[in-house]
């Protein structure tokens, strides 16, 4: 994380934030849990281009309208596997 950090503040893609934000959010990503295959399987290359359509795809998924359906025991289970 401290090489990507030198890369943005220093390196040829100064002032694209967007490579730290989408590597720190890559890596927060719970390798046994249904963000990490949704994120590696779901997720089409395209949307990970710009972390704002990472995030909105993530909302869009997971976002609380999303979870209105689900019940509260498969809703307790997602959030035990989150990091």
């Amino acid at each position: 994380m401290a090489a990507q950090s030198w890369k943005v503040t220093f390196g040829a893609n100064a002032n694209k934030s967007d490579m730290t934000k989408i590597a720190m959010f890559r890596q927060n990503l719970d390798r046994d849990g249904n963000t990490w295959h949704w994120w590696t399987c779901m997720l089409n290359q395209d949307a990970k281009e710009t972390y704002e359509t990472i995030k909105k795809a993530f909302l869009e998924h997971y976002g609380a309208a999303q979870n209105k359906a689900v019940s509260r025991f498969n809703l307790q289970n997602e959030l035990l596997l989150l990091q």
